[in-house]
């Protein structure tokens, strides 16, 4: 009976320090997303733009002003400055002429391509190019998996 309880007892200590780490990470994410959003100033919105335009395809207005969780307002005033850039098109649905779908130009994934080497080159020099490889499937798994969460 002593050794099941104790076998019991190591058990939950092993899970308690699991959810601890667990716990400790999150705060450590959000410092580090910080960091990097204080350094891109403005830029932060148009670069997560670009990057969801990149992985999405054409998307509708109304589809990513719900994934980044922002007023129409806020974001047709960011959409305008990246069509100025000629970052995004905006061309209506062939489906649904009411609907305004929302694409990534060439010249802004070349935008995206820069804002990102700028960003590895400043933010992450401390860690080796093995090191960064490894965060980037880490970091998108758990963007991932909070996608399909959400």
């Amino acid at each position: 009976m002593k050794i099941r309880k104790e076998t019991s007892e190591k058990k939950k200590s092993k899970k308690a320090g699991r959810e601890k780490e667990q716990a400790a990470l999150a705060p450590l994410l959000f410092q580090a997303a910080y960091a990097i959003r204080k350094k891109a100033g403005g830029a932060d919105a148009q670069y997560r733009i670009l990057r969801m335009l990149r992985k999405d395809g054409m998307t509708s207005q109304r589809d990513l002003q719900e994934k980044l969780g922002v007023r129409s307002g806020s974001l047709s005033e960011t959409m305008g400055k990246m069509e100025e850039k000629g970052w995004i098109r905006r061309t209506r649905s062939t489906e649904d002429r009411r609907k305004l779908l929302l694409g990534i130009t060439p010249k802004g994934e070349e935008a995206l391509d820069a804002l990102q080497a700028q960003d590895e080159e400043s933010m992450f020099e401390a860690l080796s190019d093995k090191e960064k490889k490894q965060l980037r499937k880490i970091l998108t798994r758990i963007i991932d998996k909070g996608e399909e969460i959400a």
